[in-house]
Order: C-alpha cells, then sequence, then structure tokens
C-alpha cells in the first residue's frame, strides 16, 4: 500500500452482496500491476474458522489473478517486522468478520 492517502475502504457486514463488494475491492485499487491481498482474521471468534475463511476469500481473489497471503492462523503469527511487511505489500487488507468485539480486543491488545 502506497499512502494512506489513497486508502479506500469497504466495509462488508451480515447480508451483504459480498461478491459485488469483494470485486469492488479490487476495482479500487487501480493499478494495473499484479495486486496482493491479505487476509487478516482478527475478527473471528474462534481459530477453527480460520481455514475455511480463508479458503473462501482467498480462492475468490486468487481466481482473479490476486496473489493472497494469510497474516496468521491464530496459532503461529510473523513477527512483527514481517507483519509490517506483508501489511506495506498488500494492495486489499480483508479483515474476516464475526465479532466486532473480538477484533476490538485483538487491535488494541497487539496494537
Amino acid at each position: 500500500m502506497s499512502s494512506l492517502d489513497s486508502l479506500k475502504i469497504v466495509s462488508i457486514g451480515g447480508g451483504a452482496n459480498t461478491g459485488e463488494l469483494l470485486k469492488l475491492s479490487i476495482d479500487l485499487v487501480g493499478k494495473e500491476s499484479k495486486k496482493k491481498a491479505l487476509v487478516i482474521p482478527t475478527a473471528r471468534p474462534n481459530p477453527e474458522g480460520v481455514p475455511n475463511t480463508y479458503k473462501i476469500f482467498g480462492d475468490f481473489y486468487q481466481d482473479r489473478g490476486i496473489e493472497t497471503a494469510l497474516m496468521h492462523d491464530f496459532w503461529s503469527f510473523p513477527d512483527d517486522t514481517r507483519q509490517q511487511e506483508m501489511l506495506d505489500e498488500a494492495d486489499i487488507l480483508y479483515v474476516s468478520g464475526g465479532d466486532t468485539a473480538t477484533m476490538m480486543r485483538v487491535w488494541e491488545y497487539f496494537g
């Protein structure tokens, strides 16, 4: 991600047409070169759902030629330097849904 000035947020809630909004997230990147998506499962109340979440959204982006990575799986976290590199390299950050209160606690804890 080159600059916060160009940051765009697409918020997807329950019952939304997720496919159309995910397509919008791709269109908003606007660059022609290889795009990268990063799935961040911090809103999951249970780590068991992470592989399924990553498969669904990872497959969606990969089917459209977008390189996709998973930030963590709740059992294995990259070190701070690698996390920052992953964030810097990503054009799309997909924070998987679930529980907003859980997400806020995780973000507060880890900064």
